[in-house]
């Protein structure tokens, strides 16, 4: 826990970098204040990470024994992958400013290979008192290659930022200064809601709970990560090329039909699929953490409830998340003061009330108190949408048409039965300590229902959701032609 906490603090300049000069970067009028502003976060990763490495190994003194040379040379690698991956910001910069989202994917997929593949062996080729810092060999390989690779991406794109032209523009503090400080600030009160949800944790719940949370919100964060983030930074990067004129008072009625068609299908897009996920996840959750984690996991903590409910949770997230990216990619410095300023109080507001539930329901209190944040969240990010947009038709782009609904119910009733029929099949088993093999057959017509509830909900997407398809299939061809 010691070194979880002081490793933790190390993810601070990559949050700032990530979520603070690389938003103002991508938003930038010119690709050499981008150039300029990317350098400038490749620069203070360097700089606040090493802050933060001689703050948590000198100032912080541990005053548990077991902290040792192992716990050291963990804090300084994970330093080293921070710096690394930094130096890679100029780069990302670039890549998302021309739209090489397949450059990008194939990079961070390469990087996260590399370093949970290195995460292994390091536990096999480490001295046992080494092992705590196998995790951070693996953070430094996932930064050389995260690195490596997406240079060699734009080298042979012809994309990449000379690094050697910045913008000799007097007034670039002044332009891009009081976004920066917005972007900072939401990303500071970001990281910092983290530690306090962990604090809601560690005084309102047990220790099986607290297990059973972070167990749960580490597989949904799956889908999270590979799904819906990569399309939240697509959003961001494509509204802030569109949005520079809107609030200037150049916005034309081709422009806006343009930007209601994006945003519709990409809240659409995440909302179907994480209705999918609530729809079906739930009925699936307990007999997953069975096979994954064992019988223990499964019955004798909260994990299955938790996991379940956090499939409910992901709809609230995944609309968030994309009301956010507009609000970002778009606004001015006085709407990101007001976000920011709303965001704060929310965030008080947020934690009280979670360990309120928390305290009272256990860590599914705080999967629902996580729910009523990220809705009141995305109420917000609506009414400014409106706003923007001088129009409520985005709106009913999102809606879904009455056959989808139903065809998502069906699905979730379907599973629901297969869930209460394969209970029936194994009780006689007693297949919460049976051996895997015992519950082959239920669970392989079990995971088939799946299959066709996945079959039912695309065929009413196909037949009701015709507008939605039309949409996407426009995007899809335009963005081919530009390319």
């Amino acid at each position: 826990h010691e070194f979880d906490f002081r490793e933790r603090k190390l993810h601070w300049p990559q949050r700032a970098r990530g979520e603070g000069f690389r938003k103002i970067a991508i938003r930038a009028d010119s690709h050499a204040s981008a150039a300029f502003l990317a350098s400038a976060a490749s620069a203070m990763t360097l700089v606040f990470a090493t802050a933060s490495y001689l703050i948590s190994a000198y100032v912080l003194v541990p005053k548990q024994e077991e902290w040792s040379y192992a716990h050291s040379l963990a804090l300084q690698l994970s330093v080293v992958a921070a710096v690394t991956e930094g130096c890679a910001e100029p780069v990302v910069v670039a890549l998302t400013r021309h739209e090489r989202y397949a450059q990008l994917a194939i990079g961070k997929s390469a990087a996260v290979v590399a370093g949970s593949v290195s995460a292994l062996l390091s536990l096999y080729v480490l001295p046992a008192h080494l092992h705590v810092a196998s995790s951070a060999v693996g953070q430094v390989c996932f930064a050389l290659t995260y690195t490596s690779v997406l240079s060699l991406m734009a080298w042979r794109a012809k994309s990449g930022v000379n690094l050697m032209q910045y913008a000799r523009d007097s007034e670039l503090l002044q332009k891009y200064g009081s976004l920066l400080l917005q972007q900072l600030y939401q990303a500071f009160v970001r990281f910092f809601l983290r530690d306090g949800e962990a604090l809601v944790l560690m005084f309102s719940c047990s220790g099986d709970e607290q297990g059973a949370f972070k167990l749960a919100s580490n597989l949904a964060s799956l889908v999270a990560r590979f799904f819906f983030e990569p399309l939240e930074e697509q959003c961001f990067a494509v509204f802030s090329r569109w949005q520079l004129g809107l609030n200037r008072g150049e916005a034309n009625r081709v422009k806006l039909r343009l930007v209601e068609q994006t945003l519709g299908v990409a809240l659409k897009s995440v909302l179907i699929v994480a209705l999918t996920l609530a729809c079906v996840g739930p009925s699936y959750s307990t007999l997953f953490v069975r096979v994954l984690y064992g019988p223990t996991w499964a019955f004798e903590t909260s994990a299955a409830q938790v996991l379940s409910a956090y499939f409910v949770y992901l709809v609230f997230m995944a609309f968030n998340g994309v009301g956010e990216a507009f609000l970002n990619a778009s606004a001015g410095p006085a709407d990101l003061k007001r976000y920011s300023a709303f965001t704060s109080v929310l965030s008080v507001v947020y934690l009280g009330v979670a360990f309120l539930f928390a305290a009272r329901i256990g860590s599914v209190g705080l999967v629902i108190a996580n729910c009523l944040n990220m809705a009141v969240r995305f109420a917000f990010c609506s009414r400014y949408i409106t706003r923007l947009l001088k129009s409520r038709e985005w709106v009913s782009r999102v809606m879904l048409r009455s056959q989808t609904t139903a065809a998502l119910v069906a699905a979730c009733v379907l599973c629901a039965l297969s869930w209460a029929h394969f209970k029936r099949a194994t009780h006689h088993l007693d297949w919460q300590k049976a051996a895997l093999r015992s519950i082959a057959g239920p669970a392989v017509l079990h995971l088939l229902a799946s299959a066709a509830a996945a079959a039912l909900i695309l065929t009413g997407l196909v037949h009701a959701e015709t507008q939605y398809l039309n949409d996407l299939r426009q995007l899809y061809t335009s963005r081919r032609k530009t390319n």
